[in-house]
């Protein structure tokens, strides 16, 4: 995979390349590895940063 450094330079960009690359075929629970995550909103310090919540464990 080729990651454009025009994509990290602003958070919004880099956070989508992080979470491409940590789950490439999508968001799962690191702890149970379930599929049923639903989003949970941004972090309150990083707006770019998008929460997750399982419904697994």
């Amino acid at each position: 995979m080729l990651i454009h450094i025009q994509n990290l330079v602003e958070d919004s960009g880099c956070y989508a390349v992080m979470r491409q690359l940590r789950w490439p075929e999508g968001v799962h629970c690191p702890h149970c590895q379930s599929a049923e995550i639903a989003k949970r909103g941004f972090h309150s310090q990083q707006p770019a940063r998008q929460r997750y919540q399982c419904h697994g464990c």
